[in-house]
Formats: structure tokens, sequence, C-alpha cells
């Protein structure tokens, strides 16, 4: 009986040795690097991404003009569409000079 439990105590402690060595040297899990992130886009203006038209005569758009609805694919007025407000404008030629037309809402 004395022979069975030597052995295994053998056993045991050799099972003990093999498992007290780290998990890494024997190619244990590694935990994965993080992603890095995308730097964010910078906010653009949407005046600024949209050149005015060439060639506009200011005095043919004197008057008054009436803004019902606005339909675009600029991103501010999809996000903001929902406060435009139907607006009267009206374009006066400005007394001091003719280059600057005056505007009134």
């Amino acid at each position: 009986m004395a022979k069975i439990s030597c052995c295994t105590l053998a056993l045991v402690m050799l099972m003990c040795c093999c498992l007290w060595s780290p998990a890494e040297t024997v190619g244990g899990a590694k935990s994965r690097p993080r992603p890095q992130r995308r730097p964010k886009k910078p906010k653009a203006n949407p005046v600024d991404e949209n050149p005015p038209a060439p060639n506009v005569d200011i005095q043919r758009m004197i008057g008054r003009w009436y803004l019902l609805i606005a339909s675009s694919k600029c991103p501010y007025l999809l996000k903001h569409g929902t406060k435009v407000e139907p607006t009267v404008m009206t374009l006066t030629r400005s007394s001091a000079s003719d280059q600057i037309p005056s505007v009134s809402t």
C-alpha cells in the first residue's frame, strides 16, 4: 500500500510541476492590440462647400422674394430643415452704393 501511495504522490507532484509553469511560455493566449481609431473628419461649413454661381446680375434680382420651402441635399438643411420658416425677403438698391443692395425680411 505504501508503494501505491508513493507512486500516486510522485504522479501528483509531477502534474503540479507541469501545470505550475507559466502558460505564455507554452504559447498561451495573448491579448489583441486595440484597433486604432480613425481621425474624425473636420466639419465643413455648408457655405464654404457651395461656391457662388458665376455671372450673377444683382440688378435683375432686385424686388420681393418668397421663400416657401427649400429642397436640397445640403447636410445642414437636411438636419435643420424643419426649422426653416416661410420668409419674405426684399432686395432694394442702396442709395449709398450701386454695388451693395440692402436686404430686409
